[in-house]
């Protein structure tokens, strides 16, 4: 009987064992729905008191690394207040929405966006802005909450885009070349006059700021080898 009763209790202990080993295995390999926040201050997320109603702004960016866009979370409360730790004030639908306003603020309260996007896999990142405090008297100030990662943005302009690009840049040049002839002095002036639209441009369409930024690099280096070439003439 004894033997019986040590059989039974090493079958349980060996059943539990291989339970929590299990179910431990399981929670290290899932994917947990929403990804580590991420700080990203390309937002330039402002929040000002007017007329008694916090206004919010922010830009839009491209959406980093292809991901589908979901949703923007307006957060108030903590400086480092995040979606869905803490419930949103305002939800914003739609990608080119970057406006939002707190009806009754209250108290001072830090505020700041999220911006929600899906993989391809499904799982949910949270990029987030720069928290702006606001007093109750209307002063405001930025704080950074020391967010683990800071999302930086890099080129993810295809080869393809760049090439047509490149193509756009050739045409313009061979245009004022057969305008302007040797006058060097003309032609480096235009291409800087396209060089400062290009910059005005971005500011008003942050959507489009990489391709932007491609189009001066390449404008630029045209004058940039002009200016090389000048050097060798005889």
């Amino acid at each position: 009987m004894k033997k019986l009763f040590a059989l039974a209790a090493m079958s349980t202990l060996l059943f539990s064992t291989f339970a929590v080993n299990a179910w431990d295995n399981h929670n290290a390999n899932a994917k947990p729905e929403f990804a580590e926040p991420l700080l990203q201050k390309d937002l330039n997320f402002t929040a000002d008191l007017v007329d008694g109603h916090v206004m919010m702004n922010w830009d839009h960016i491209a959406m980093p690394n292809g991901e589908q866009f979901l949703w923007y979370k307006l957060m108030r409360g903590a400086a480092n207040a995040v979606y869905p730790d803490q419930g949103a004030i305002h939800v914003g639908v739609k990608e080119y929405e970057t406006t939002a306003k707190d009806w009754k603020p209250g108290e001072s309260q830090h505020y700041r966006v999220c911006l929600i996007t899906k993989k391809s896999n499904g799982q949910k990142w949270r990029y987030c802005s720069e928290a702006v405090y606001i007093t109750s008297n209307g002063t405001s100030a930025t704080k950074t909450y020391p967010e683990k990662k800071e999302y930086t943005t890099t080129s993810k302009l295809s080869q393809k885009v760049k090439d047509k690009l490149e193509k756009i840049v050739d045409g313009f040049l061979m245009k004022i070349d057969e305008k302007y002839g040797d006058d060097e002095e003309m032609k480096t002036a235009v291409i800087k006059t396209v060089i400062e639209k290009i910059e005005d441009l971005k500011a008003k369409k942050p959507h489009m700021k990489e391709i932007l930024a491609y189009l001066a690099t390449l404008l630029n280096e045209a004058i940039d080898l002009d200016d090389i070439e000048s050097i060798f003439d005889i």
